[in-house]
């Protein structure tokens, strides 16, 4: 077999099995960096791009995030395989800025978000989509009675 014909060969395998997981995660990672400038919504394009990774064999994501109720600290993680390693990422996000975080929500193949307005009231949703959580964390900390409710943090493992 020559090495053009076994190129191609390679070349039909692996469009036919598609990529492997962990390069399809590196892809999506890559695809959708962004920064406090963006001006899109980043965690809904990480989101489809990790949908179309389920089809490769992607499993269960994992995230969390973390919030410190005084200092409003923050902290969020996702992709990960498990929540153990999920919890300490967001963790270690939140003390970065405070030192009285806790880990307020653990998800999988989901988000989560945080609401909060003055004092140290807050709220955490869950939803399918960051729309959903956002809109669910803001409406249980309205529902609290809590003035001001804002997103604090939000994410998803999908």
């Amino acid at each position: 077999m020559t090495a053009l014909r076994l190129t191609l060969v390679l070349f039909a395998l692996a469009s036919i099995v598609g990529p492997a997981r962990a390069d399809c995660v590196s892809e999506c990672r890559a695809f959708t960096y962004c920064d406090n400038t963006a001006g899109w919504d980043c965690g809904s394009r990480l989101g489809d791009c990790y949908r179309r990774c389920q089809g490769t064999g992607g499993g269960v994501s994992h995230g969390a995030l973390a919030y410190g109720k005084t200092s409003q600290a923050w902290g969020y993680s996702y992709g990960f395989a498990d929540t153990g390693g999920a919890r300490s990422k967001a963790m270690a996000n939140c003390r970065r800025s405070g030192g009285d975080c806790a880990v307020v929500a653990d998800f999988a193949n989901g988000c989560a978000a945080v609401a909060a307005g003055a004092g140290p009231a807050y709220a955490v949703a869950q939803g399918k989509t960051g729309s959903a959580a956002k809109t669910a964390a803001l409406k249980a900390c309205r529902d609290e009675g809590v003035e001001g409710c804002e997103i604090q943090v939000w994410g998803c493992a999908q």
